[in-house]
């Protein structure tokens, strides 16, 4: 094959088809346990978390609720993938292997999140949240002055760790702070030093975006064994949370996340209607099982 720019463009334009079909058909992880942000600038300030705005009785005049000024923020950086294409390849018309690396492509964009997102539970107990307290902490203020107490969302020890989420809400745990979406990206110009050098041409992705949290209420990491026992400990904690305001927050886990050495345990726990020794299990579908080797 003759190798043309008006043939590279054809090329190219069949590449990004290939990529746009594996990223669309792709089923990531994330949506389960984060919230997706449009950001709109290099850094957003989350100064609304920490407020629980709930209906009240309108007497009189209105009572506004301040906003904390916690001063969280997530600065977006920049992500990328690159394949080389071989120009003698497209000259011996090679296209086969070329067309599988633009689905592997679209593949990891959708990937993206997940690889980010998950690992967030995991160095949980170090990462800050926007209490300036590690997500994960046994010391969360809650309330003012006299009346702030000490909450905390971890639970059990000296087992692996999972997790609980409340995700049926539309502030979660997790953030996805998305700039600028995964877009296929392209060097095709025969005139290009590459081709001239090394007689390759490019093809990629770029996106623009961050990852951080939302509210700790929402999360809660045990330690315990994950059966029965453990669960229904780890639920209570976090139904029982309230807001500064004495108000319960109606936290109710929808999720757990745990890594594949605790797939099976989850599965047993959750996915089985029947006890092993007979009877009904009463935590059938009590949560939705996701496993996630980025917690392992």
């Amino acid at each position: 094959m003759k190798i043309v720019n008006a043939v590279l463009t054809r090329i190219f334009a069949n590449i990004k088809l290939t990529f746009q079909k594996a990223f669309t058909e792709a089923k990531p992880q994330w949506p389960k346990v984060a919230m997706k942000v449009t950001s709109t600038a290099r850094t957003e300030t989350y100064a609304w978390l920490g407020s629980f705005p709930s209906l009240r009785k309108w007497i009189g005049e209105k009572v506004v609720k301040q906003l904390k000024d916690h001063g969280y923020s997530i600065t977006n950086e920049d992500f990328e993938a690159t394949i080389s294409v071989k120009r003698n390849d497209l000259e011996d018309d090679q296209t086969g292997g070329i067309k599988i690396q633009a689905q592997a492509t679209g593949e990891a964009a959708a990937a993206w999140p997940d690889e980010n997102v998950f690992p967030l539970l995991k160095n949980g107990t170090t990462n800050l949240c926007f209490d300036g307290q590690p997500f994960f902490d046994t010391e969360h203020p809650v309330g003012d002055g006299e009346s702030e107490t000490l909450v905390s969302n971890m639970s059990g020890s000296g087992h692996t760790p999972w997790y609980l989420l409340d995700s049926r809400t539309a502030i979660k745990a997790l953030v996805f702070q998305e700039r600028k979406k995964p877009v296929p990206v392209s060097q095709q110009s025969l005139d290009s030093p590459d081709v001239f050098n090394l007689g390759e041409l490019k093809f990629g992705v770029e996106a623009r975006g961050s990852f951080g949290y939302g509210l700790w209420q929402k999360a809660h990491r045990s330690e315990a064994t994950l059966d029965a026992a453990g669960f229904a400990a780890a639920k209570l904690a976090m139904r029982t949370i309230k807001s500064d305001a004495g108000r319960p927050l109606d936290i109710i886990p929808n999720v757990i996340v745990v890594p594949p050495s605790l797939e099976a345990d989850a599965k047993a726990l959750f996915q089985t209607a029947t006890l092993s020794g007979g009877g009904t299990n009463p935590n059938f579908n009590a949560v939705e099982v996701v496993v996630s080797s980025y917690v392992e």
